[in-house]
């Protein structure tokens, strides 16, 4: 299952840069090139045991899951949306450069007169060659039984309608069906909106990724947690 072509979409840096400039969004501009100079980000890393339930969640609209096609990009992805932000900017220049990867398994969730509205990558372990290549450390490579939920993407008008919920049971369920005892994720530890949906399906903290810039030079460091290590908003 490849992804679709992205042809027309600016996707190395330096394109993306001098993009970004065209569009006189100077902030975000200057905004990377501090974050390449001097910033600590961290991530946490989270699992979920597929092997436990997961009933299936409620929505509030109709839904289909199927694998992500040409025309779907400019809907979900466009940079000339209008009153695009900065961090909304970012995310889907991000997205792009993945779709370019042929890093293979995007899915779409599309409403039920197919409107895609929602997409995230299934990653498995056969993967890994591209993972290292694309991602250059910033994603641990997956073990026998892991399966990746990356790029996790929901257009801004759909994101009240419990769809990353019916989202992540149908890929625990093609998780299982292929073999996976384990989905891993990675949340931003400032993103609690996130950190909460994933704890209410079942995701636990399961290692730290300290990502470093230091004069345009970028070190990982992974640090693996306790059991049972709570949430960064649980003693709140």
């Amino acid at each position: 299952m490849g992804n679709p072509s992205a042809t027309n979409y600016e996707i190395s840096w330096v394109k993306i840069l001098i993009s970004i400039l065209m569009r006189r969004r100077f902030p975000l501009f200057f905004a990377e090139i501090r974050k390449r100079l001097y910033s600590d980000i961290v991530y946490y890393i989270l699992r979920r045991d597929l092997t436990l339930p997961f009933p299936q969640p409620k929505t509030n609209i109709s839904l289909t899951l199927r694998p992500i096609q040409g025309e779907d990009v400019p809907k979900l992805l466009s940079l000339e949306a209008p009153d695009l932000n900065n961090a909304e900017i970012l995310e889907r220049i991000n997205l792009l450069r993945i779709l370019k990867s042929d890093i293979h398994s995007c899915y779409v969730v599309a409403t039920d007169d197919g409107i895609p509205c929602s997409m995230a990558w299934l990653i498995l372990p056969a993967e890994n060659n591209k993972i290292r290549h694309f991602f250059k450390g910033k994603i641990l490579p997956l073990t026998p039984g892991e399966v990746l939920f990356e790029g996790v993407f929901t257009l801004e008008k759909y994101r009240k309608f419990g769809i990353q919920h019916w989202r992540r049971w149908q890929f625990f369920e093609k998780g299982v069906q292929l073999g996976a005892k384990w989905a891993v994720t990675y949340i931003h530890n400032s993103n609690i909106p996130s950190l909460k949906s994933v704890k209410r399906d079942g995701y636990e903290p399961y290692m730290v990724r300290k990502e470093k810039w230091r004069f345009f030079w970028r070190t990982f460091t992974f640090t693996k947690l306790p059991p049972q290590t709570p949430f960064p908003f649980d003693n709140v």
